[in-house]
């Protein structure tokens, strides 16, 4: 046939609603009811429902029925109630617990010297008996205000209990004990402990080595009265403390498992003055030499982990760091101890993620080994929830023994979880472990590796940006007094990373005001300092980004004087911080470096020359969008992805008129007297320039306008450097470009400025000397009536660079260059008036 579900649905909110009625009901309660009301709940077994809500409601109801009508039913609950307990073992143990907490209920009723308060007491003491801890835990909730009111028993009563406690032949009549002298000795008050000789007798008992039943009775008893009483048992845990550590230790097992229960209620309940208190002793004991004593102390401290959350955040950052350490003991029970507590603060770890990970973590704080391990798992670890007090006492230990590692991995993703922890955990519970983990980062900042130092960097900035700089007020001065100090270029470059992620951690305004600071210590007189600066300079922008642009234009001169530096280590760094300008920035860098750049290319320093021209070179592959290598195979080549577009693109991103000065430039230096300044220059021509005869024709007009105010002004060397130039022109490009250079001079040999004059004249010379016969048919003319109008030029060093120029005319064309200029002398030196003054200082100039 078909199968019938006869599986009913609770319908256990209908009873709740009833129960809670009931309650509500309970002060409008006919007294004739009443009675009535509790058989109903105690036989149908509604206090005994399979529902827990329903169980609270009907209780609670039926406190509130016995709390307003119950003192005129004394008798009649109270027989009720009695018959119903009479039942034993037959009866519902939550019935049995409910009615054991209304017959407490009941007998607060009862006036003080009831004869049947006794009674009353009597019935609770032997419910104790009852092997239901529920129902030894509602009794010793009962008996306080009764013992109060027959305080005259209470002696008798609590003699009763503390024999029954350690001579009970029954673990559930000894453990009852223990719940009812922790409910007297609550009603009497703590001076009854003293009064009784309660704990003498405990003692007594722990010390008793013939029976365990002692020991483990006296070990409930501490259980249940630090539990029924708190925190006001605190001060006598200091008393007790030696005999806790003793039982740890003891050979049989039942005691043990008391020993411990009775710890994890003692940590459970204990302030943050009573953690402080006891755990200097404890920590002792780790330090003992007998290893039982020692294991004693490990196994109390592993009870620590059931403390409460505050508390357990004053122990944990102690208590965990010790525990590993004795990870290594030499006796094998102390190692298996101490693995177990950790294993015990493991368990109440909250957070999900960390959690996971315990095993792996676990075996890295027994094995440092594998902590490179472990510290993988946490940095792959996405976390979502807050890291809790009790995991960061698991992974700081595991945390330090990365940063103290050897291994570059290992501190590296060390310095990186440090840096993460300030944002997944409360700062009020990391802040105590950076008195650790704070110099180990300083150490690893000045790590010779440098993708190493940039973490431990990083990190810093993190923590400074996360905790804020009252957390590190010494940080700042401290970095900036390493970049001040002669120590090694490593701990300044570390330092100086790392000041430059803390500024970026505390903000722009921070930095601003620092600026003026930095500016003025890289051009400091001691070379060490320079350089410790001017790595700052280094990093800020990389640091800062974008927001770093507007500060560019203050930083371009103490990197320009930082290239000429006669120190190394300074240059090195300043052509660093060149290049992260021009990586960074090379639409700024453009405006603020080039000009600078090209003008230094003409320095009197070659060092200078090189490391502008390596600058440039940098912006331009920049600007170009190209790496920069060439070819190989033929010198006059380059990579197939430099061609045509390049020109373009530097036309569009500076402009014509700036690309022609830029490669003129680079062309010139192309001539340098220093090999490296050569080499350099001709590399990045050759990177930039597919066709050097059509770039040549393009830039032209720049280049003679630059080789000019060269031959004119500059020092020897580079007036050298430019009349090669020149002479190359003219030599490999004259059929091509002479006609061009030519026409230039002459509008230059017409400047109203005498020195561009005079560069004019110069460069005559090297057209004249370096230009083929053929070539120089074609414009001899040109270059006669340039040299003539020069001969009489108003300065005398125009002219003596016009006699030069004569002369080198005079020896490759002959008697045409005398017959074309001496009668125009001669003529001007007739007429009267300045010119005839020139015209004899021409003729002076040609004969000397």
């Amino acid at each position: 046939g078909i199968l019938i579900d006869d599986k009913k649905i609770d319908d256990w909110q209908a009873r709740v609603a009833i129960s809670r009625t009931y309650e509500q009901l309970a002060s409008s309660f006919n007294q004739e009811d009443v009675v009535p009301f509790f058989n109903f709940i105690i036989t149908d077994k509604a206090l005994g429902d399979s529902s827990p809500d329903v169980r609270r409601a009907i209780l609670n109801a039926a406190i509130a029925v016995v709390d307003h009508k119950g003192a005129k039913s004394l008798t009649g609950l109270i027989n009720l109630f009695e018959s119903y307990l009479k039942k034993g073992s037959g009866a519902d143990d939550t019935v049995r617990e409910a009615l054991v907490i209304l017959l407490g209920r009941v007998a607060r009723h009862l006036p003080k010297g009831d004869p049947r308060l006794k009674g009353v007491v009597d019935r609770l003491v032997t419910a104790l008996k009852t092997p239901s801890e529920v129902v030894q835990s509602a009794v010793a909730d009962c008996l306080p205000p009764l013992v109060v009111r027959t305080k005259g028993e209470a002696p008798k009563l609590l003699g009763r209990l503390l024999t029954e406690l350690v001579q009970a032949p029954k673990y559930g009549e000894r453990r009852g004990a223990a719940f009812g002298v922790a409910g007297a000795v609550k009603g009497l008050g703590l001076s009854s402990l003293q009064k009784y000789d309660v704990l003498g007798r405990i003692s007594t008992a722990i010390d008793d080595k013939k029976y365990f039943e002692a020991r483990q009775g006296a070990l409930f008893a501490i259980e249940t009265l630090s539990s029924t009483l708190g925190r006001i048992f605190e001060p006598y845990i200091i008393e007790l403390l030696p005999l806790l550590l003793a039982t740890f230790g003891d050979s049989t097992p039942d005691v043990r498992e008391a020993t411990e229960d009775a710890c994890k209620v003692i940590m459970a309940n204990m302030s943050g003055y009573g953690v402080k208190l006891i755990l200097p002793k404890l920590l002792e004991g780790l330090d003992d030499k007998q290893w039982r004593s020692k294991k004693g102390s490990i196994e109390l401290l592993g009870t620590m982990a059931f403390c409460a959350p505050k508390q357990l955040a004053v122990s944990l950052p102690t208590v965990v760091p010790r525990l590993t350490e004795v990870l290594k003991d030499s006796h094998q029970q102390v190692r298996q101890a101490a693995s177990k507590s950790l294993k015990q603060f493991s368990e109440v770890i909250s957070n999900p993620e960390i959690r996971e990970l315990v095993p792996t973590l676990q075996k890295a704080l027994v094995d440092p080994e594998t902590t490179t391990e472990a510290l993988k798992a946490l940095l792959d670890t996405t976390f979502v929830h807050y890291v809790d007090n009790a995991s960061l006492a698991i992974v700081i230990p595991i945390l330090e023994s990365g940063l103290k590692s050897r291994v570059s991995d290992a501190k590296r993703m060390g310095v990186q979880i440090v840096g993460n922890m300030a944002s997944l955990t409360d700062s009020k519970d990391f802040v105590p472990h950076l008195d650790v983990l704070l110099p180990l980062v300083h150490r690893i900042l000045v790590d010779p590796v440098p993708d190493v130092r940039g973490a431990a960097a990083k990190s810093l900035g993190t923590l400074v940006e996360r905790l804020g700089e009252n957390t590190f007020p010494d940080l700042v001065s401290g970095l900036l007094q390493t970049l001040r100090s002669e120590t090694s270029a490593i701990d300044r470059q570390g330092a100086a990373q790392g000041l430059s992620e803390v500024l970026s951690g505390l903000g722009m305004e921070r930095m601003e005001g620092l600026l003026p600071q930095i500016l003025e210590n890289a051009r400091s007189p001691r070379p060490f300092v320079r350089e410790g600066f001017m790595s700052l300079l280094v990093f800020l922008p990389i640091t800062f980004g974008q927001r770093f642009a507007p500060y560019l234009g203050r930083i371009v001169q103490p990197i320009l004087d930082g290239l000429s530096d006669v120190e190394e280590l300074v240059r090195a760094a300043s052509i660093k911080a060149g290049r992260i300008m021009i990586n960074n920035f090379s639409n700024k860098a453009t405006d603020l470096l080039l000009p600078h750049l090209q003008k230094s290319l003409f320095d009197e320093s070659a060092r200078i020359r090189l490391s502008s021209l390596t600058l440039i070179g940098e912006l331009l592959y920049k600007l170009a969008g190209i790496s920069g290598k060439v070819s190989t195979e033929e010198e006059e080549e380059v990579e197939t992805n430099v061609a045509e577009p390049t020109r373009r693109v530097l036309s569009e991103v500076l402009g014509k008129d700036r690309r022609d000065r830029v490669l003129a430039v680079l062309f010139i230096a192309r001539q340098d007297a220093v090999s490296s300044v050569r080499l350099a220059s001709s590399h990045i021509w050759k990177a930039l320039v597919n066709n050097t005869p059509r770039t040549i024709r393009d830039v032209l007009s720049s280049l003679v306008d630059e080789i000019i105010v060269l031959l004119a002004t500059a020092g020897s060397e580079q007036q050298e450097t430019a009349a090669n130039t020149m002479s190359e022109l003219s030599r490999k490009f004259g059929d091509k470009v002479l006609g061009e250079i030519v026409s230039l001079l002459r509008v230059a040999a017409q400047s109203p400025n005498p020195q561009t004059r005079e560069g004019a004249c110069m460069a005559i010379s090297e057209v004249i000397e370096n230009t083929t016969e053929e070539n120089m048919e074609d414009h001899e003319g040109q270059i006669i009536s340039i040299v003539r109008s020069c001969l009489v030029d108003e300065s005398s060093s125009v002219r003596v660079a016009a006699a030069s120029a004569f002369d080198a005319l005079q020896k490759h064309i002959g008697s045409k260059a005398i017959d074309q200029t001496i009668p125009t002398l001669l003529g001007a030196l007739r007429q009267a008036g300045p010119g005839s003054d020139t015209a004899l200082q021409a003729l002076k100039e040609i004969m000397t």
